[in-house]
């Protein structure tokens, strides 16, 4: 999915618009387990969207996977009601 991604915004799609629609939501089907812990999609999808600078820097591979989303997790374990 990274190439489909980081294609549409090559094309002149919004960053914003792929990020909150198609990682955020990719991600949330794989990270799901996060409802558990009381952390809603529409929360999470904001927070991807809030991230999109350093999503963008991996799509275009100034970034690891594992470096976006440590920092990923880190906002997301901020954030988690307690």
């Amino acid at each position: 999915m990274k190439a489909v991604w980081r294609d549409a915004v090559l094309d002149g799609g919004d960053l914003a618009e792929i990020v909150t629609g198609g990682v955020a939501g990719w991600l949330w089907s794989r990270w799901r387990t996060l409802e558990t812990a009381g952390f809603k999609e529409a929360a999470f999808e904001d927070l991807v969207g809030d991230y999109r600078r350093e999503i963008w820097l991996w799509l275009i591979g100034d970034r690891t996977w594992e470096q976006c989303c440590s920092g990923l997790i880190g906002r997301i374990s901020r954030r988690v009601p307690s």
